[in-house]
């Protein structure tokens, strides 16, 4: 948790220290680092499915899924309509809904699981085979479904997002990523073409051709 937040903080900080140019390029550079520790991730949950006898009780797989999704939306609302009080930018029912339907639990509690002390046996075989049950669940059925169901319900064209032009990332599904990750990228491209061409030392020919 101390790396987690340390990483939000010094990210705000440090993007801004940092000149455009630099801006573009460490940001391509760790989307794609993280695509690739989660494919890592992704393929080593795919092949824990094999890797250790499974002791399976239906009961309490339902109990667990049911309480995963009971404590993530009280968490989920409560803290938004809190956060409403003091935003510009409103969380709106709709976006709230979908913030609590696209939760995925993966590597950490995998993790977790495998490091539990329990005895006997069977209780890590339990505990292990429901993890990796809601992992599945949430990144097959809720994952699955998240794209879907934002064309249902009609996410984006909620009158809160009509009213403002400034971007807002509140969602963690991939289209509404990719849509403010595409503005923010031709706002600092610009900006960094902006001062090339008005930069002190050559004349715009040559610091067109030295940005080519």
């Amino acid at each position: 948790m101390a790396i987690l937040f340390s990483g939000i903080v010094m990210s705000h900080y440090t993007h801004h220290n940092l000149s455009p140019v630099t801006q573009i390029l460490m940001q391509q550079t760790l989307r794609t680092v993280a695509f690739l520790c989660e494919t890592c991730v992704f393929a080593f949950l795919g092949l824990s499915i094999f890797s250790f006898p499974h002791k399976f009780e239906i009961s309490f797989v339902i109990w667990c899924i049911v309480l995963v999704l009971l404590g993530r939306a009280v968490n989920i609302f409560p803290l938004s309509y809190l956060l409403n009080f003091f935003r510009d930018h409103k969380i709106t029912p709709k976006m709230m809904f979908i913030m609590w339907f696209s939760g995925l639990r993966g590597a950490i509690p995998y993790a977790l699981s495998l490091h539990l002390e329990l005895e006997p046996m069977e209780k890590r075989q339990l505990i292990g085979t429901t993890t990796i049950i809601i992992v599945l669940f949430t990144i097959l059925l809720l994952g699955g479904g998240t794209m879907p169901l934002i064309r249902l319900i009609d996410i984006e064209d909620s009158k809160a997002r009509k009213k403002s032009r400034k971007d807002v990332n509140l969602s963690k599904t991939e289209k509404m990523d990719l849509h403010h990750g595409r503005i923010q990228m031709k706002s600092l491209t610009n900006k960094w073409y902006e001062e090339v061409r008005q930069g002190p030392s050559g004349s715009e020919d040559e610091d067109e051709q030295e940005l080519l």
